[in-house]
């Protein structure tokens, strides 16, 4: 693991980065908070140790900088401070440090703040298996691109804009904020049992096949159910569900799936409602272009109190230059978009004659027991049949004899991890199987390693 030690004076960084180095970890060093937003740009650095005190950004106004900033993953932040004051704590706190040590530096306390680092940062993990899930309903139409990227950073940006106002700011804190960042993927997830032959028709839906279609919100919260009941104090599970239940809910009670009306609709599927809702109104689609920001925000306008809340309308017109912004960032691939929507008249002919033939043999890997029983009940109910292990040399063993389509694995894993997992699988496997293996890190990966 790489780690960023930020100080404007030389010999510290120097003692810093040796004690770092005989610990075994990786350093990238930088000398002021600007040039530490630099190299965080790269994405492959998660723990920042910096100096309080430097010329041009001090260590508390990088701490606000990183906090503000839309960085790949949570960085995790260590102070430096040559002061032991409360006062000074409180304050390091509130700009965004995760913790402080206090010079001279002892080793044993950077131990352990630096293992507390790296057991915060796996829990990301969980994002990315809630991510995963999310991917894998979203494959089976391929007109949906970076959907689920747009949306929840759509809704993040909402969430944050509504957290300062005064009506909000009780319901809306930095919980909330992460956890409709970590949810709003699922949103669909009930989608996984809908046809093909109507999700990917490339056209109107009838009346009937609109009920079918309408089902998947009720489908999605279902799910969600049956893995809340199993672990009642995973927070996440309950914002998930009323995402997936009520993000096609509108203003004025004429929604669905329950007809729920004004503050009735959670308020985190508000929020996703209209994120969504943008999204598909200025993504391609087979039977119609695009539409412009412009033509957009003027349809979400005149939904203003019917189909959306008008407070949260009120915050995307506010942020809606933020909005561009995102929309070029995870702007589909226009090339390959248009052969996939050549594709889907064929496909979707197919698939009325010949139901999904999404992989139904699947492995899960994951030495978290929470996280595995979670994908093994999800993908169970939706009729997959699973297999979990929870070390990567058991699964290893079993491929043979289970013959999956679909590995689904931890990345830091003790023992082998998911990396040699992958590695070994292409040796071991290619003979007998196609094989698609998905891999889940709190980490990015450097390219040499993907």
């Amino acid at each position: 693991m790489r780690i960023l030690i930020v100080d404007d004076d030389d010999l510290s960084l120097q003692i810093l980065d040796g004690v770092l180095d005989e610990m075994g970890y990786e350093v990238d060093r930088a000398r002021d908070g600007k040039e530490a937003l630099t190299k965080l740009q790269s994405g492959d650095l998660h723990i920042v140790i910096t100096d309080w005190e430097m010329p041009t950004m001090n260590g508390l106004e990088l701490c606000r900088a990183i906090r503000e900033n839309d960085f790949v993953g949570y960085i995790y932040i260590i102070m430096l401070t040559s002061r032991d004051g409360g006062q000074q704590k409180i304050e390091g706190l509130h700009a965004g440090a995760d913790a402080f040590l206090v010079k001279p530096l002892n080793s044993e306390e950077l131990v352990v703040s630096l293992k507390t680092a790296e057991r915060i940062l796996s829990l990301e993990t969980r994002d990315l298996t809630m991510f995963a899930l999310a991917k894998l309903s979203e494959s089976r139409d391929p007109e949906t691109g970076a959907h689920i990227e747009r949306v929840q950073t759509y809704a993040r940006l909402i969430a944050q804009h509504l957290s300062t106002i005064d009506k909000f700011r009780a319901m809306i804190d930095p919980e909330f904020i992460r956890l409709i960042h970590q949810t709003s993927p699922l949103h669909d997830i009930g989608k996984v049992a809908i046809p093909d032959s109507i999700l990917l028709k490339p056209g109107k839906l009838s009346t009937d096949e609109m009920a079918i279609m309408k089902t998947h919100a009720q489908i999605g919260a279902q799910t969600l159910d049956a893995s809340q009941k199993r672990f009642p104090n995973v927070r996440f599970l309950q914002m998930a569900r009323d995402i997936a239940l009520s993000h096609h809910e509108r203003w004025d009670g004429h929604g669905y799936p329950e007809g729920l009306k004004g503050d009735q609709i959670p308020l985190a599927a508000r929020i996703v409602t209209i994120a969504d809702v943008y999204d598909a109104l200025t993504s391609r689609r087979v039977y119609r272009d695009s539409l412009s920001h412009a033509q957009a925000k003027e349809l979400i306008l005149q939904q203003r109190g019917l189909h959306f809340d008008p407070d949260i309308v009120e915050a995307f017109v506010t942020m809606e230059k933020q909005f561009i912004t995102i929309r070029e960032r995870f702007k589909d691939d226009e090339r390959e978009r248009s052969l996939e929507s050549k594709k889907l008249a064929d496909v979707s002919s197919a698939s009325a004659q010949n139901e999904p033939r999404m992989p139904n043999r699947v492995l899960v890997v994951d030495d978290d027991f929470v996280t595995r029983s979670f994908i093994t009940d999800f993908l169970n109910t939706h009729g997959f049949e699973v297999a979990g292990f929870a070390d990567a040399e058991q699964a290893l063993a079993s491929i043979k004899e289970n013959r999956p389509q679909l590995i689904l694995s931890d990345w830091e894993m003790p023992g082998m991890d998911g990396l040699e997992l992958c590695r070994r699988l292409r040796e071991e496997t290619e003979s007998w199987n196609r094989l698609a293996v998905a891999i889940g890190s709190a980490l990015r990966a450097k390219p040499q390693e993907s």
